[in-house]
């Protein structure tokens, strides 16, 4: 069962996830996820603060379970450092 509960935070890792035996770097990952619900464009037309992508990311989680907490660290990571003010 996954574990989709809000207890993930900005960590600075590197922009890579692994799965399987390759890895998926955090702006296709985020692309991956997040279009499967809404375009891309929605969040690339926003500018948030780390705690702001925190907070956007959570309320997506929790409509969906598609995104795990490892994932959902990797997105907020990508989009404060690409999105963030």
């Amino acid at each position: 069962m996954r574990d989709n509960s809000a207890d993930f935070s900005f960590s600075g890792s590197s922009h890579r996830a692994q799965y399987g035996s390759g890895a998926i770097d955090a702006k296709t990952l985020f692309e991956k996820k997040c279009s499967a619900c809404h375009s891309a464009d929605r969040a690339k037309s926003l500018k948030k603060t780390n705690e702001e992508w925190t907070k956007t990311v959570t309320q997506m989680k929790e409509k969906t379970a598609n995104i795990t907490n490892d994932e959902a660290k990797l997105i907020v990571d990508y989009l404060t450092t690409t999105y963030g003010k």
